[in-house]
């Protein structure tokens, strides 16, 4: 999509969906099936959005977010 931006050294899974302007900040790790929402802002590196995980639009993430394996 659209302005979507994935920083340095991140992961991210099989089956997952950035709407417009989704950003992951560096070392995220994003588990499959997941969904990101537009003007996601995670706030700290390192976190991890859980399998099946769902942000909606305009969402600060400052830690795990969903159920992580």
């Amino acid at each position: 999509m659209n302005y979507a931006h994935v920083a340095h050294d991140c992961r991210v899974g099989s089956h997952t969906i950035f709407a417009n302007g989704a950003t992951l900040a560096g070392h995220v790790e994003v588990a499959d099936f997941s969904t990101i929402g537009a003007f996601l802002r995670p706030c700290i590196s390192s976190g991890r959005v859980g399998i099946y995980g769902f942000l909606g639009g305009y969402t600060v993430a400052t830690r795990t977010c969903c159920r992580t394996r």
